[in-house]
């Protein structure tokens, strides 16, 4: 039973999460000014370094090949912040139209991707079950699994029609372990693409209407912050364009990190 009410769990939180206005993107700094902020990394006053860090973060990729070479700094607190920077710039460098049926481990179980929402819809409709529960003696049956999900819905539906149009259509799922007897060793993760240049505030946005597991806990892991649900439910995190949702820190982790991985040749891959 437990292991049934975290897969709902999950199951609702994904369809949040797929089903977002883009923002224009700032001007990148001139090359002096990010030197600038990178020599007051190393000033001896901690709020001034606390700013440079700041602006140097929120420069974003451009900044990334001045703070490379910062890392060789001689002064100790240039070379470890650029170092951290590094780190969490790292996440933003990684492209769009990645192939997501590569993020997931070799013993996956089961794993579906979709790369056009309203081309999914459409097909869907064509599906031997879905036609299924159209003739007369199923009819009733797909009622009520309508009404009901609507009701668990409830005022949830009308921001997820909001928030469709902020992700690019693009969205994958796979489950590579799942014990009845431990519901804590799931591992699952959904992968959605948002198209939203202003992310991080896109993301936060996002979270704040959705009202995506609330109260949770920032967890810093190699320059990404996963957001984990209260009492270890659930698991949030953006790396780049791309949010990922699972059950567990433990699930998001290794898919962000395989996000890391993802070769060449996974990228603007025909949709599966």
């Amino acid at each position: 039973m437990r292991l049934l009410k975290t897969v709902e769990c999950f199951a609702a939180c994904c369809v949040l999460a797929v089903l977002s206005a883009s923002l224009p993107a700032g001007e990148a700094p001139a090359p002096e000014q990010i030197q600038s902020w990178i020599r007051q990394l190393g000033d001896e006053d901690f709020q001034k370094r606390e700013e440079a860090r700041a602006a140097l973060l929120k420069a974003g990729l451009p900044a990334m090949a001045a703070l490379k070479q910062a890392q060789q700094s001689d002064d100790n607190e240039v070379r470890n912040t650029a170092s951290l920077l590094v780190e969490q710039l790292q996440w933003r460098a990684i492209p769009a139209q990645i192939d997501y049926m590569k993020l997931f481990p070799a013993e996956t179980i089961f794993a579906m991707k979709v790369r056009d929402m309203d081309a999914f819809a459409k097909s869907s409709q064509r599906t031997a079950l879905l036609k299924l529960l159209e003739t007369a003696d199923l009819m009733p049956l797909a009622d009520m699994l309508t009404a009901r999900a609507k009701k668990q819905m409830g005022p949830g539906l009308p921001l997820l029609q909001k928030w469709l149009g902020h992700f690019s259509g693009q969205l994958a799922g796979g489950v590579w372990a799942m014990n009845p007897r431990d519901p804590t060793g799931m591992r699952m993760a959904l992968v959605a693409e948002l198209k939203a240049d202003a992310l991080d505030k896109v993301f936060q946005e996002f979270l704040s209407e959705t009202k995506l597991l609330q109260g949770a806990i920032a967890t810093p892991i190699n320059g990404l912050t996963i957001l984990k649900g209260p009492n270890e439910m659930g698991a949030i995190a953006l790396a780049g364009r791309h949010v990922i949702l699972g059950p567990n820190l433990e699930s998001v982790r290794i898919v962000a990190e395989s996000l890391l991985e993802t070769p060449a040749n996974a990228l603007g891959a025909n949709p599966a």
